[in-house]
């Protein structure tokens, strides 16, 4: 469970700073847009050009960031299932049997465990 929660706080961290680096890149392309007749007039097209790709350049590095925590994510809790179950089998295996003795492992009992 703490895992969870600091993944969601990592995750809205991260989706504040995303939003604040779009509304940067999208109020300077607004302020752009309005004043497109001067910008063409006075030739600043390449110098708001690279202002924006700034912006955006810092807007793909925070979406890549969350990409890889939910790539991680989906990753560690779909091998989630597999891992406990590997574990139970093993724990069987090794000190599942009467007094603490090693378990019987065999395709019934393999079949059975993996249907409950």
């Amino acid at each position: 469970m703490p895992m969870q929660m600091w993944i969601a706080k990592y995750l809205t961290k991260a989706r504040d700073e995303k939003l604040t680096a779009m509304d940067n890149r999208i109020r300077l392309v607004n302020e752009v847009l309005s004043g497109v007749k001067i910008v063409k007039l006075y030739g600043w097209e390449s110098s708001f050009r690279d202002k924006i790709a700034v912006f955006r350049k810092l807007e793909l590095a925070i979406l890549r960031k969350i990409g890889v925590v939910y790539s991680f994510m989906n990753i560690l809790f779909s091998s989630m299932t597999l891992f406990m179950t590997l574990v139970s089998f093993s724990l069987y295996a090794t000190v599942g049997g009467p007094g603490f003795t090693p378990g019987e492992i065999s395709s019934k009992t393999i079949f059975v465990s993996i249907t409950l």
